[in-house]
């Protein structure tokens, strides 16, 4: 939040140690940039999981176990059934 906001006032170093104070203008751009990195954190979120999922279950084995028959996936270790189970819910929490 900004100086608009009534939240301590942002500034450029100049020279190592001269504070330059932002300009209403760049004030705003800040607080732009902030809202839009607010906003996005729940997809940033969601990949982070989806990553951390990819350690469990790699997308290759995903994609594969996915053309599997119902038959097929039923002769798979219980482990992997579960992971892949796991992995396709939370690719269905993705935000939008």
């Amino acid at each position: 939040m900004g100086a608009s906001e009534g939240i301590m006032a942002r500034f450029h170093i100049k020279g190592g140690d001269i504070k330059v104070p932002y300009t209403a203008a760049e004030e705003a751009e800040r607080d732009a940039q902030e809202a839009t990195w607010l906003d996005e954190a729940p997809m940033r979120q969601w990949k982070q999981e989806m990553v951390d999922s990819d350690r469990v279950l790699a997308r290759i084995n995903e994609d594969i176990i996915d053309t599997m028959s119902v038959a097929q996936k039923a002769k798979l270790p219980k482990m992997v059934q579960n992971n892949h189970a796991a992995k396709k819910a939370l690719r269905k929490t993705r935000p939008s």
